[in-house]
């Protein structure tokens, strides 16, 4: 089956034509067909060569550091193997690539048609970006955790432990977090697939704990940080939203920018007159 006669497809079919067209011994042993359907549909694109990475034979250059391959894959060129690859193969093969323009599956024909055949583009399998809407609307199954100290709710996901803790500060401010793995840190490298899991599973607990949280508990403030960077804004568009429709209008948004970015919500405060005396006609 050629893959244009699907697209935009699902990721079952993606994996289903990259099977197709390698040997058995080719595909990975299941690793790539999890890196493949870690994103639930693709979508047949023409991409620019220079937005992608791609993985160069040994560079005669002795400051060359080769990119870091984000699943831990060992990424060599054969030029040898590459030189076989054929414009009609590029037309026919289109490769598969992730979220941030890591090749799944394609590095020779991605090589050769930047580096052999002067290509700019190259066919290629591009993940669908979900719409922000999807995200925390699905069923993730969760529970209260009494035995890890101030851990209110846990899961996994992906077979990677995560925790989200409603935390009040020495203020009373409630402070949102969570850990994957009991890391704290938002920079671990995960895959993307695994990554929106996560985020997903952290905002519906979210949706569905904080409204029951403020009633109950009624802190004068609520927070949460996020690293410098792109997370902030990844941040701003998928939890601030959720967060300030909970709270209502009558809490106001103030973000403090720095290495921890702080989102803090606080009630806004009325504004106090006096009241109009009456004249005194005496």
């Amino acid at each position: 089956m050629r893959a244009q006669e699907f697209a935009p497809t699902s990721a079952d079919q993606v994996w289903n034509y990259v099977k197709q067209i390698h040997p058995a011994d080719q595909q990975g042993g299941g690793f790539l067909e999890r890196l493949i359907k870690q994103y639930p549909e693709y979508q047949l694109q023409s991409v620019p060569l220079s937005s992608l990475v791609i993985h160069d034979q040994e560079s005669d250059d002795p400051d060359y550091e080769p990119p870091e391959d984000p699943y831990g894959r060992v990424q060599d060129v054969d030029p040898e193997y590459a030189s076989e690859v054929s414009i009609h193969n590029l037309d026919r093969n289109p490769i598969v690539v992730d979220a941030t323009g890591h090749i799944l599956d394609g590095n020779h024909r991605a090589w050769a048609a930047a580096e052999l055949l002067g290509r700019d583009t190259i066919q290629a399998w591009v993940p669908v970006e979900q719409e922000l809407t999807e995200i925390g609307n699905t069923r993730i199954d969760y529970q209260p955790n009494r035995k890890r100290k101030n851990s209110l709710f846990h899961t996994t996901v992906d077979r990677h432990w995560v925790d989200v803790f409603f935390d009040r500060s020495f203020t009373g401010t409630l402070q949102i977090t969570f850990t994957v793995d009991q890391n704290y840190k938002s920079s671990i490298q995960l895959p993307q697939g695994t990554v929106f899991r996560i985020f997903s599973t952290v905002l519906q607990i979210i949706k569905e704990q904080l409204p029951e949280y403020m009633r109950k508990a009624r802190p004068p403030k609520v927070s949460f940080t996020a690293e410098g960077g792109s997370r902030v804004s990844l941040y701003r568009r998928m939890f601030v939203p959720v967060v300030t429709d909970i709270l209502g209008p009558r809490w106001r948004l103030t973000e403090y920018p720095g290495n921890q970015h702080l989102f803090i919500w606080e009630p806004v405060k009325k504004n106090k007159t006096n009241p109009t005396r009456p004249l005194d006609n005496k």
